[in-house]
């Protein structure tokens, strides 16, 4: 019976890593299959735990937790927070549904399996992507996910435990299969063209081969996976592929985090004890953005310092202190000889994708925390055995118990449902609204500001701007400005609501404050080009046309993820307007070329934006 519990644990399991393979941000469901899976996982195991581990990594982990669970209250855009906070809630979900399970042995090691088979498929195809299918998925190989670092940072949890196996298992077999998937996972490195989780899981391997040397075969083991990776990393650049990612990061990686990190230390320095909220970074960060920052702005690419500007300097120490608190466990734990390499396995995949975090963002990605939080499950369960700390047994009545499970589902699943449900609503609305049928577009819209959480603004975004468009009656100017009062409630860092505010101001000839609201914009978001057009528009209306050129040429060398083409036609037309040959002539010769290059991304962006579920959002951040 047991082991049909466990054996459906690691099927539902693998469901949930396979669902969140597909999740690319706040507009996509695939959040919510992994998560009610995840919870109800969670619920089923403390509805039958006898016992609860005790430990300094337990105490710092679920200190983790509650803390943000706190920062939610006061977080800038509570959608996000709470979205984010049921997204970190992974961990510590997954690590006590193995951990206070009855046989955490044979729950983990089928888990383990499971994952294991899973992302071997995965790495099988990504190579096929990248083999067979670069052009439509390359050149650096990333599908289903969002960004090939994600990837690369997946096959990087499972490579390094799977090459300490093949180091320290004595049967023929196991030592074949081991290095099989050794040569697969790492070819799925390389094919993403991570440099960063390359040279991470290089740093990983160093230190494991440090603490294994002296296992019976190391050095002919060594020579083996060394000639085997050797083999695969030519195998892979055989391939026409590896000519592209040169010619694709012209710019280098390096320089672009550094642009943004030295903007966010300065986001760091004007308010360095109280975050922002998690998922709020990008609301703030354009105000401190350089002009050089040629990344979309949602990620600060360095975990830690994202935590330092959403959650404070306090959650910086508690996430250090846990790191820390794992790296003393598994110094104490070394020193029984017997678990040893139980608990090198795990550690050194955790290593690998904890020092990568430090310059991506892991640790945002359900994809990578439900390995993780297997790994760390595992690592934990092996120092135990180590070190035996013991459990508290719970001395809970057992209907109270099991209330607190039920509660611990459905408080879950309640949000994560209306979430996903108010998305999906808000993405047919759209794509309705966008064929013309306006009757069910009014109806999906409706419907979603009904059942979507307080905090989700879109609907209520969506029916304000609506009804500007289509009305412009008394009555309908009050319910657009109720409409925007409510979402600017909620996310009062959103431009979207500031622009649509504006645009009402305008219809109904308050002009001056429109033109503040847009001005406002700019200096929030250099990048925001709604608001640039619309103001000077106002301003070329208003017979100011030099002001408006003025408006035009400071937004003409911030990078955009939209096309930018009605934007700089309009620039010409100014140029024109007000004689300016030679401006009008060096601005033509320039932006030939640049169309060329923005069609090219904005029709891969289109291909991608149909194999997803989901929408992109309304507005220009």
């Amino acid at each position: 019976m047991t082991i049909s519990r466990n054996i459906i644990t690691a099927l539902c399991l693998v469901s949930a890593f396979v669902s969140s393979l597909f999740f690319y941000g706040t507009a996509s469901i695939w959040f919510a299959p992994s998560m009610i899976i995840i919870v109800v996982l969670a619920g089923v195991s403390l509805w039958w735990a006898e016992s609860f581990p005790k430990s300094t990594t337990i105490y710092l982990i679920l200190c983790w937790w509650g803390y943000l669970a706190i920062t939610c209250v006061t977080a800038s855009i509570p959608f996000n927070a709470i979205l984010f906070f049921c997204i970190f809630s992974i961990v510590p979900l997954l690590f006590f549904t193995a951990i206070i399970s009855k046989k955490p042995e044979e729950r983990l090691k089928l888990n383990w399996h499971g994952l294991l088979i899973a992302v071997a498929i995965l790495a099988v195809w990504a190579i096929v992507q990248f083999f067979i299918l670069p052009d439509k998925y390359g050149p650096r190989i990333h599908h289903p996910l969002h960004n090939p670092n994600t990837l690369a940072g997946i096959f990087t949890l499972f490579l390094l435990p799977v090459i300490g196996e093949f180091f320290t298992s004595i049967k023929p077999k196991k030592r074949i299969v081991f290095l099989l998937l050794a040569m697969l996972f790492f070819a799925g490195v390389l094919v993403t063209n991570s440099r960063g989780a390359m040279l991470s899981g290089l740093i990983a391997f160093i230190l494991l081969c440090l603490f294994i040397a002296r296992e019976k075969g190391f050095f002919k083991s060594l020579i083996i996976i060394g000639a085997s990776f050797l083999a695969v990393y030519f195998l892979t650049h055989l391939s026409d592929s590896v000519e592209k990612f040169h010619t694709f990061e012209q710019l280098s990686s390096v320089n672009v985090r550094m642009e943004i990190w030295t903007s966010t230390w300065q986001m760091i320095k004007d308010n360095p004890l109280w975050g922002t909220g998690l998922g709020s970074f990008y609301a703030f960060y354009p105000e401190y953005r350089s002009i050089l920052d040629r990344s979309a702005g949602f990620w600060v690419h360095s975990d830690p310092l994202q935590f330092w500007v959403e959650l404070g300097f306090l959650g910086v120490i508690i996430f250090y202190a846990l790191l820390i608190a794992i790296l003393w466990r598994s110094i104490l734990a070394f020193k029984n000889t017997k678990y040893r390499i139980e608990i090198l396995l795990p550690f050194f995949g955790l290593f690998a994708c904890l020092l990568h975090t430090h310059i991506t963002f892991h640790l945002y990605q359900p994809a990578i925390l439900i390995p993780l939080a297997l790994l760390l499950a595992r690592w934990y369960w092996a120092t135990e055995k180590a070190i035996g700390d013991g459990n508290i047994s719970f001395k809970l009545n057992q209907n109270t118990q099991k209330i607190i499970a039920v509660l611990l589902v459905l408080g879950f699943s309640f949000w994560i449902v209306k979430a996903a449900t108010g998305i999906y609503l808000v993405k047919n609305a759209r794509m309705e609204l966008e064929s013309g049928n306006i009757e069910k577009f009014a109806k999906q819209i409706s419907q979603a500001d009904k059942v979507s959480p307080r905090s989700y603004i879109m609907p209520q975004l969506y029916m304000a701007e609506f009804h500007a468009a289509m009305l412009k009656q008394e009555k309908s100017i009050n319910l657009i400005d109720e409409l925007l009062t409510e979402a600017e409630k909620q996310n009062p860092k959103e431009l979207a609501i500031k622009h649509a505010r504006a645009k009402l101001y305008a219809m109904t000839g308050s002009v001056d404050k429109a033109e503040e609201i847009w001005s406002n914009n700019l200096v929030e978001n250099p990048r925001h080009i709604l608001s640039r057009m619309e103001l000077a528009e106002s301003l070329i209306e208003n017979k100011k046309t030099e002001e408006a050129l003025n408006v035009l040429q400071e937004g003409l060398y911030w990078p955009y993820a939209v096309d930018t083409r009605e934007y700089y036609q309009r620039t010409l037309e100014v140029y024109a307007m007000l004689g300016q040959v030679e401006k009008y002539q060096e601005l033509e010769s320039k932006i030939k070329t640049f169309h060329l290059l923005q069609e090219q991304y904005l029709n891969k962006q289109r291909e991608k934006k149909h194999s997803r579920i989901g929408i992109k959002p309304l507005l220009v951040r």
